[in-house]
């Protein structure tokens, strides 16, 4: 298990996640008043909507990736799947998130730490998925275009620290602490046009449900 060490650089994280959540909310509670009112004709409406949407399941993805992690903490998989369909709204990234019921939070954050480092091997796009089966996940990028940083792979898999690694990378170094505090035991494999990761939480890490994280309400 993880260091009961304050782990300071997430609690930020989730600290500005949650203060910026109110300001958008506030947003968004203005733009349903304007439905109702009826005066949503034109496309500064549906640019000011899709924009809130977006910006709401960016700071969702980072509160859950970046945040405060929590063994007594679950995510529902309705959770997981608006959050991911609305971070790569828009772009050329698929997630299919195959992971059933409810995730432990420590569980979903390193599950979308690692998406996103798989995402970095998709350069123009492709499709990720994520599965999970008795605490074995399995994420499998594929495109016909993958392009794997030896380097930052090798980083993720503890093998070769880098300590050159950008503000872009941040999520191998990130994984890489998560994977050892819980002493997974990540494998990989390679094929011409799929990339696959994979590792096992054991029987005895995993939490007994007692409080569910069903939405980022800033409250």
């Amino acid at each position: 298990m993880y260091s009961k060490e304050p782990d300071i650089a997430s609690l930020i994280s989730s600290r500005i996640c949650h203060d910026l959540v109110s300001p958008l909310g506030a947003i968004s509670n203005g733009l349903e008043l304007l439905e109702l009112s009826g005066a949503t004709a034109g496309p500064e409406y549906e640019l000011l909507h899709d924009s809130v949407a977006n910006a709401t399941a960016r700071i969702n993805f980072f509160r859950y990736a970046f945040g405060a992690r929590s063994d007594s903490s679950f995510l529902p998989e309705s959770a997981v799947r608006a959050t991911l369909d609305g971070f790569y709204a828009g772009t050329r990234m698929r997630v299919i998130w195959s992971a059933r019921g409810e995730v432990p939070r420590t569980q979903a954050k390193l599950a979308l730490l690692v998406i996103q480092c798989l995402e970095t091997f998709l350069p123009i796009g492709g499709v990720v998925t994520a599965t999970c089966e008795n605490g074995k996940w399995e994420f499998t990028a594929t495109d016909d275009r993958l392009r794997l940083n030896e380097s930052n792979l090798e980083h993720l898999l503890g093998k070769n620290l880098r300590p050159d690694l950008k503000p872009s990378e941040i999520q191998f170094e990130l994984a890489r602490r998560i994977l050892a505090d819980e002493k997974l035991a990540p494998q990989s494999r390679k094929a011409d046009t799929e990339f696959s990761l994979s590792y096992r939480f054991s029987a005895q890490s995993l939490p007994v449900p007692r409080e569910t994280d069903a939405s980022f309400s800033g409250n």
